[in-house]
């Protein structure tokens, strides 16, 4: 009889046995695929659907800088989307001090965030408001926690 934690890797079909780390790594890399997935169907990049979301979640007027630093993306990654999107009609820049620039979102940026940011939005709210209270609390906490711990521990590496 095989181990029932050894489960087959999909993209081996050899059978490796599932560690709490190995759960969570997986789960974590489906999740991304589902937002990666989510991109593909809205026709955006992965970067230009967080760059909207993330104006969505905080509202016009963030920096390029305020971006890399809340998404943890690349400086070149942030330009090269924000350009795109701005040659796509969706977002203007407007001079903010020295050669940071504020970022709007135009009419057509407004309303690809109806469109397709706000559904995804409420799909994530009614995920969570299924869940207990405590249930909701326990994740985040956890989630924190895990988060925490990982960055202490990079730093004594």
């Amino acid at each position: 009889m095989k181990d029932p934690a050894c489960q087959p890797a999909e993209h081996t079909g050899r059978q490796v046995k599932e560690t709490t780390i190995h759960a969570f790594n997986r789960v974590n890399s489906e999740i991304n695929a589902l937002y990666h997935t989510f991109s593909l169907k809205a026709g955006m990049s992965d970067s230009e659907s967080m760059i909207l979301y993330l104006l969505f979640d905080l509202g016009e007027g963030i920096t390029q800088s305020e971006i890399m630093v809340s998404l943890y993306m690349s400086k070149q990654t942030v330009n090269s989307s924000i350009a795109k999107m701005q040659r796509d009609g969706l977002l203007q820049l407007a001079r903010k001090t020295g050669r940071q620039k504020r970022i709007f979102l135009t009419e057509a940026g407004r309303h690809e965030i109806q469109e397709k940011i706000v559904p995804l939005v409420r799909l994530e709210e009614s995920i969570f408001q299924s869940w207990t209270k405590e249930e909701r609390e326990a994740f985040l906490r956890l989630n924190e926690r895990f988060r925490d711990e990982l960055r202490e521990g990079i730093h004594t590496l």
